[in-house]
């Protein structure tokens, strides 16, 4: 019996953030970025974003703006640095998004529909998580 449940357990145990970050799609490294988080009172957000869970904003990178290409992030918040900074796990959504932008320095904008929530930018790359 405790051989069949501990299979059960571990076949039907649900990914933490943590986790899936390691696999987000298109990505077998570890893509870091900080997080600058607009304040509630600057139109942001206004909850706190939870760390190690995942969040899917629309992205635009800096010098897109005005050709209307954003793609759907995928991220997960790992650690907050400062009460409105995080450094988070960044990839795509789409498998046909331009990951050529994921490269240290660039910056980019998250929006909630079309409302600006922070801007970020990418720090760096590492091994997976």
């Amino acid at each position: 019996f405790c051989v069949f449940f501990s299979f059960l357990f571990f076949f039907f145990k649900q990914k933490t953030a943590y986790e899936i970050s390691a696999c987000l799609v298109g990505s077998e490294m570890c893509i870091r970025d900080r997080i600058q988080w607009l304040k509630a009172d600057e139109n942001g957000r206004k909850t706190r974003m939870r760390t190690h869970v995942r969040y899917c904003p629309r992205i635009v990178f800096d010098g897109d703006e005005n050709s209307n290409e954003s793609w759907s992030a995928d991220m997960v918040n790992i650690q907050y640095i400062k009460e409105y900074t995080t450094i988070a796990i960044l990839s795509f959504l789409s498998e046909k998004a331009p990951f050529e932008k994921l490269r240290s320095g660039e910056t980019f904008c998250l929006y909630e529909g079309d409302r600006l929530v922070a801007k970020g930018e990418i720090m760096d790359f590492g091994s997976e998580v």
